[in-house]
């Protein structure tokens, strides 16, 4: 099967915890539609409004656009390294738990070929 985490690191350091800039009732005042309310959506609201100020001419708010599409790719990135440190969480339980399960099958591989010598053998006939 083919791995998007071929070449990826082993870990990656940790990164503070992300906060919502814009409150919900300044998301609900402006009404960003519920698919941009997201931790750029501080970013959203003056896009939208230089947009109802301009009639939406494409040239006019090409620097709120940039910031607010900027954010939207920098989330994107911190969402998959988030999903990289747990898939790397995740391999590393499966492996600690494999490793386990073959120490506890060798010990009992031990005991049992040991104790398999101290059993008497049947007679040839």
């Amino acid at each position: 099967m083919f791995s998007l985490t071929k070449n990826a690191p082993s870990s990656l350091p940790d990164e503070p915890a992300r906060q919502m800039v814009a409150t919900q009732q300044e998301m609900m005042d402006n009404r960003v539609p519920l698919k941009f309310r997201d931790y750029c959506a501080h970013l959203y609201i003056p896009l939208k409004k230089c947009r109802y100020s301009t009639s939406k001419v494409p040239w006019a708010c090409k620097e709120e656009k940039h910031d607010w599409e900027h954010c939207e790719v920098e989330d994107y990135y911190h969402r998959m390294r988030d999903r990289l440190r747990e898939n790397i969480a995740k391999k590393a339980e499966q492996e600690a738990a494999v490793s386990k399960a073959a120490t506890a099958k060798a010990s009992r591989r031990r005991t049992t070929s040991f104790s398999a010598g101290l059993r008497r053998k049947k007679p040839p006939f």
